[in-house]
């Protein structure tokens, strides 16, 4: 079942073109109508490009130490994601809002499920289906999940609530 959440993107539009590239096609093969469908593919896979998430801000190894090594004194944001999830997508703007708004208060590492040993630290993690969101204590505890589109209110609420249990003057 994760490989049909961690790919919901490519699962949704190759039919989807397929299917429409075979509807402009099924009578006649003019020229008009192949500049159509090949438009058609050129823009997913432009839409596609634009819109992925792109390469994880820290690799597993990095991952590992932050968590079972705390090497911050604040808490830590993990996102893990897939960029062939639609859920990842419409995510990442929100997170990215976060992670300007928390500035030095939170370390934000996403983590692509897809990158080197990432898949292997993510089940350890307990990990599930992407998106996954995870918040650390500075220790390296975990404090907060949430699996799914992120929740802003919800994310900036867990971290409210530990920054202030740590104790920071800032929050």
């Amino acid at each position: 079942m994760q490989i049909f959440n961690q790919f919901s993107f490519l699962i949704f539009v190759i039919p989807a073109v397929i299917f429409g590239v075979a509807l402009l096609l099924r009578d006649r093969r003019t020229p008009t109508r192949l500049a159509v469908a090949a438009l058609l593919v050129v823009l997913v896979g432009v839409s596609y490009a634009w819109l992925r998430p792109g390469a994880g801000s820290g690799d597993a190894e990095q991952v590992q130490v932050l968590l079972l090594e705390p090497v911050v004194d604040r808490p830590v944001f993990l996102e893990i994601y897939s960029n062939y999830c639609v859920g990842c997508l419409r995510s990442e703007p929100i997170v990215d809002q976060l992670e300007e708004e928390w500035g030095d208060r939170v370390e934000v590492v996403r983590l692509n499920i897809h990158e080197g040993n990432a898949r292997s630290l993510a089940y350890r993690l307990d990990f599930r289906y992407t998106p996954t969101f995870i918040l650390f204590s500075p220790e390296g505890d975990e404090v907060w999940r949430h699996v799914g589109v992120i929740d802003a209110d919800a994310a900036r609420a867990a971290v409210d609530r530990l920054v202030v249990a740590l104790g920071d003057p800032g929050a």
